[in-house]
C-alpha cells in the first residue's frame, strides 16, 4: 500500500508582511450523469463551466468499480482542454457491474473534481434462439441495444421464410417470414433480420418472456424524454 506523507511547514509572520492578490482559481466542472447505460458500455462525461482565470491543462473523467475512483485505484480518462460539454461512448463494460464517475479538470491552480455518480449496467438477454443481446437503459426505458435475430416464436415455433427470398408473397394474406438483411446470413448479429408485420404481431410472440414488442406509446415516451423530436434522433445515433 502506498503511504503519503504530508510535510507542514511553519512559518514566522512578521506584522508588515504584505499580501500577493491571487488571480486565478481551480476550474469548476461537474460530472455528466449517464443517460445511456447499456451492458458493456455507457455515456459519460463532464461539463467544465470555467476555467478558473487559467488556460485548462485537462480535463475528463475518473471511473472504477468503487467509491471515490481518484483514489481507489480507478482509470483516469481525458476527454478534452477546454471549457464546455465533452461526452462521449465507453465501451468495454462488464455486464451487471456498478461503476462510479467523478469529473475532473486541471489547471495551472490544481485540479478540481465533480460530485461522484454512479451507474449500475445491465445483464445480457437471450432471444428465443438463446442469441445473447445487450440491454441499453435510457432514462427510465430498458430497450434491446441490438435488433432480434431470432427465427423461433417464444412457444418454439419455427417462422418461416421464402425460397428464394425474393418470392412474391403479395398474394398472401398474412404473411409471417423472416429474411436476412440484403440475402445474407452474415448481417443477422450486426443488423438483425427483417420480419413482416404479421410475424412481429404474431400471439406466438416474437420477443422473449418478459419482453414486448415496442408500441407508440412506448417510443413516444422514448423522443420525449430524450428532449422531443428535434433532439431525440441525435440522441439515438452511435458514437463514430
Amino acid at each position: 500500500m502506498k503511504v503519503k506523507y504530508l510535510l507542514l511547514l511553519i512559518f514566522f509572520v512578521i506584522p508588515f508582511t504584505s499580501c500577493k492578490k491571487k488571480t486565478g482559481d481551480t476550474p469548476a466542472v461537474v460530472t455528466y450523469t449517464p443517460v445511456y447505460i447499456a451492458s458493456k458500455s455507457a455515456t459519460i462525461g463532464c461539463h467544465v463551466t470555467s476555467d478558473g482565470g487559467s488556460s485548462l491543462l485537462t480535463t475528463g473523467v475518473y471511473i472504477g468499480t468503487s467509491s471515490n475512483p481518484d483514489a481507489s485505484g480507478g482509470s483516469k480518462l481525458q476527454m478534452g482542454t477546454d471549457t464546455g460539454l465533452y461526452i462521449g461512448k465507453l465501451s468495454g463494460l462488464t455486464p451487471s457491474t456498478k461503476y462510479y464517475v467523478k469529473a475532473f479538470a486541471t489547471n495551472a491552480y490544481g485540479e478540481s473534481k465533480g460530485s461522484e455518480a454512479n451507474f449500475t449496467t445491465p445483464p445480457t438477454v437471450a432471444d428465443n434462439d438463446n442469441n445473447q443481446c445487450e440491454i441499453v437503459i435510457i432514462n427510465d426505458q430498458t430497450w434491446m441495444a441490438g435488433n432480434l435475430q431470432s427465427i423461433h416464436y417464444r412457444n418454439g415455433d419455427q417462422i418461416s421464410t421464402t425460397n428464394p427470398e425474393t418470392a412474391d408473397i403479395s398474394a398472401e394474406s398474412s404473411p409471417p417470414y423472416y429474411w436476412f438483411a440484403n440475402g445474407d446470413y452474415t448481417t443477422s448479429q450486426t443488423y438483425g433480420l427483417l420480419y413482416t408485420w404479421y410475424t412481429v404481431t404474431d400471439s406466438r410472440n416474437i420477443c422473449p418472456t418478459g419482453w414486448h414488442v415496442p408500441t407508440d406509446a412506448d417510443w413516444t415516451h422514448l423522443e420525449e424524454s430524450l428532449g422531443g423530436y428535434l433532439y431525440a434522433g441525435s440522441s439515438l445515433k452511435e458514437f463514430g
